[in-house]
């Protein structure tokens, strides 16, 4: 809402810069306060970033992009996203790739095999030692 004013003050990663105001809708940190290096970078680190956490391949625009695409714009993530198992991490079925660079869709992720990658995923998640996550997909 354009006629919302940005907050005052901003809870920031790792650090306490105040609290949000009850009104507040929400304000980019890169906006209103300037980034630490050291600890965006440790912060970068502590990312996971895991190949079964994806959308439903039913669209074009669930295809992934190469690990080493989004390594090079995402550079904060690149050790986490060097962890992903191959340049394509995505479903894709023989002989039928999907690739979002040469935009090429040519096969859905079979309901199965979602349903598959996502019990294997919360297996993952509730056999952690960590209590707080933040998902999104």
């Amino acid at each position: 809402d354009e006629q919302t004013p940005a907050p005052a003050t901003l809870r920031r990663l790792g650090s306490d810069c105040g609290e949000l105001g009850t009104d507040a809708v929400g304000a980019s940190p890169s906006e209103t306060l300037e980034p630490d290096a050291a600890e965006m970078s440790s912060w970068g680190e502590r990312v996971i970033v895991h190949p079964h956490l994806s959308e439903k391949l039913a669209t074009s625009g669930d295809i992934g992009r190469c690990k080493g695409v989004l390594m090079n714009e995402f550079p904060l993530l690149g050790l986490s996203l060097s962890r992903l198992p191959g340049d394509v991490w995505w479903y894709n079925r023989p002989h039928h790739p999907n690739d979002a660079e040469r935009q090429l869709f040519q096969s859905h992720e079979p309901t199965a095999k979602f349903k598959e990658r996502v019990a294997t995923f919360r297996h993952w998640l509730m056999s952690r030692e960590d209590k707080t996550f933040v998902v999104f997909g």
